[in-house]
C-alpha cells in the first residue's frame, strides 16, 4: 500500500495533539511551578492548574493578576513580588480560600482593593516597604 504525502502529516499531527493533550494532563497535577524572574507581563492560562499549591512569579514584568488564577483554589503560596503590580483586586484573589502565604513587595501598589482584610491569610505578617506590602 502507498501512503500519499498528507497522510505521515496527518499521522504527525495526530501523534502531535496526543503528546500536547498528555502533558496538559500531567500538568493538571502539578502542585508546584517556579516561574520567576522570565520577565513575565501577565498571569495566562495558569488557572487550568487546579492542584497547584505553591506558584511563585516573582521578579517578572506582571502588572495585574486578572483572572489567571480564578481555578486554583488549592493555592496556598502564592509570590508576586518584585512585579510591576499597580492594583490587587478582591475579584483577583477572592476564590484563593486556601492561601495563606502572599508576597506583594517591591511592586508598585498604589491601593490593595482587598482592603488589608484578609482573613483568610492564617499566617499572617504585613511588611511595608515603600509602596509594598508582603504577607507570609
Amino acid at each position: 500500500m502507498l501512503l500519499s504525502k498528507s497522510e505521515p502529516a496527518a499521522h504527525d499531527n495526530f501523534a502531535m495533539r496526543l503528546m500536547v493533550s498528555n502533558i496538559v494532563c500531567a500538568l493538571q497535577e502539578l502542585r508546584e511551578l517556579k516561574l520567576y524572574d522570565n520577565q513575565l507581563a501577565a498571569i495566562e492560562k495558569i488557572d487550568a492548574l487546579s492542584d497547584l499549591v505553591n506558584l511563585q512569579l516573582q521578579h517578572n514584568r506582571i502588572q495585574c493578576i486578572g483572572r489567571g488564577l480564578v481555578n486554583c483554589r488549592k493555592l496556598m503560596s502564592l509570590r508576586l513580588d518584585c512585579n510591576r503590580l499597580l492594583r490587587i483586586e478582591v475579584k483577583e484573589i477572592a476564590a484563593l480560600a486556601r492561601l495563606t502565604q502572599l508576597d506583594l513587595s517591591n511592586n508598585r501598589l498604589e491601593d490593595v482593593g482587598v482592603s488589608i482584610d484578609l482573613h483568610f491569610l492564617t499566617e499572617r505578617c504585613l511588611a511595608v516597604c515603600p509602596s509594598s506590602f508582603c504577607f507570609l
